[in-house]
């Protein structure tokens, strides 16, 4: 609606389906909770993508090259709630099946969201999911740089973990129930990953899909 905002969460707050969020160059210490289908994007929507990263002989690495995306920073690293620090959490509601948009950014210091499992000997807590979260979602995740995210204590996806059965975690403290959305495929797709860290799945993790 062509408003603008102090923090990336007001405004998803404000935003209803179909929205699109457009965040300006800058860094954010937040750590985002989006459980609608929104377009969260950068400037880096505007350009043109086909190159955004090239290898730098000097440093004998590749490297992004893309000026939004290298701006544009969602940094989860103060978080107000130490059960959520996911730089990114995305989350189906109970009665809904979410399929948002999040593109353009570096992620970065992300440290994972509670979750809990029900095994045999009761429940197990545990940190997943350090970048990014998708909990039952259709989230469609691309053009990323993921840096720096997790730690050796996150236990699944430094970079980012895709829960696709409401069977595997738990995250009812998060006032989301266990919705049983039906997960029609993970889509994390032309994203770029340094020096992230966990206990399984440094980049990326899943399990069960």
């Amino acid at each position: 609606n062509g408003d603008n905002y102090i923090t990336i969460q007001s405004a998803i707050d404000d935003a209803i389906s179909g929205d699109t969020v457009l965040v300006y160059n800058g860094i954010y210490f937040e750590n985002l909770d989006i459980d609608k289908s929104i377009t969260l994007t950068s400037l880096a929507m505007y350009d043109d993508l086909d190159i955004w990263y090239e290898y730098d002989p000097v440093m004998g690495q590749y490297a992004i090259t893309n000026t939004n995306i290298l701006n544009t920073i969602i940094d989860g690293s103060q978080p107000v709630d130490n059960d959520f620090q996911s730089a990114v959490l995305v989350r189906s509601p109970d009665d809904d099946c979410i399929s948002p948009i999040v593109m353009g950014f570096t992620i970065q210091n992300g440290l994972g969201t509670m979750v809990t499992e029900e095994t045999e000997q009761g429940e197990v807590e545990q940190m997943i999911g350090g970048g990014i979260f998708s909990y039952l979602t259709n989230a469609d995740i691309h053009h990323n740089y993921f840096f720096h995210n997790g730690s050796p204590e996150v236990q699944n996806g430094g970079g980012g973990y895709a829960q696709t059965s409401a069977e595997d975690w738990g995250l009812d403290d998060r006032s989301s129930g266990r919705s049983r959305c039906e997960i029609e495929s993970i889509s994390m797709h032309d994203n770029f990953y340094r020096e992230n860290d966990a206990i399984y799945g440094n980049t990326f993790s899943n399990r069960g899909f």
